[in-house]
């Protein structure tokens, strides 16, 4: 099926090769190595919500992952961030952009 199909050209791009993100590159503030709670939200959603096992087990990985790294970010900053750096081994907060992190 076609799900199957995604999933195995996601993991071929090797789209799921971070632990609590996405890697996304398109020269905008939100892109690798920095992960953004709303582009997050809709892949979780979209991989739940779709008929397929393989890609529902996926939301559910990336979104416990997801969520465990901001309560971390939280526990250490007593605050949560527009982005996160998605490459370090320590979950923290993301940089650059056209601004400070909010």
């Amino acid at each position: 099926p076609l799900t199957s199909l995604t999933v195995e050209k996601f993991e071929l791009r090797r789209l799921f090769r971070f632990d609590f993100s996405l890697q996304q590159q398109s020269t905008q503030q939100w892109d690798f190595p920095n992960g953004w709670p709303p582009l997050n939200h809709m892949m979780i959603e979209g991989l739940r919500k779709s008929n397929d096992p393989r890609m529902q087990q996926k939301s559910f990985i990336l979104a416990e992952k997801w969520i465990l790294a901001n309560y971390h970010v939280f526990q250490t900053d007593n605050a949560m961030w527009e982005k996160y750096d998605v490459v370090s081994t320590k979950p923290q907060t993301g940089g650059g952009g056209e601004y400070n992190v909010q």
